[in-house]
């Protein structure tokens, strides 16, 4: 399904991780199979590996993640320890934030 995945080795692979949506692959129709991972794309998959976020509607908790940035809900998930409920549009909104200092 992505114009340079076809022939490549993991093909398969990454095509049932497509299939999972646990991966999306990038907007030009790519998934650039031999790149590195970002930390983004690592905390956005072991979200949808575990079910969890993005999580809407909140401030950001770093400088240099601003809500517009395409992971941001997906970081803001892996580092705020809340209660949510699953909005009409199947959406994860944070109802309580529990204050609790991991760092």
């Amino acid at each position: 399904s992505f114009n340079d995945t076809k022939n490549h080795w993991a093909q398969g692979n990454i095509e049932e991780v497509v299939r999972h949506k646990i991966v999306n692959g990038y907007e030009d129709g790519s998934f650039k199979p031999e790149k590195k991972i970002s930390r983004q794309e690592a905390v956005a998959m072991i979200n949808r590996l575990l079910n969890r976020g993005p999580l809407t509607k909140v401030n950001n908790s770093f400088p240099d993640m601003t809500s517009e940035h395409w992971a941001f809900g997906d970081v803001e998930e892996s580092v705020r320890t809340h209660e949510f409920i699953i909005n009409d549009n199947g959406v994860e909104e944070m109802t309580k934030f529990i204050d609790e200092s991991i760092w």
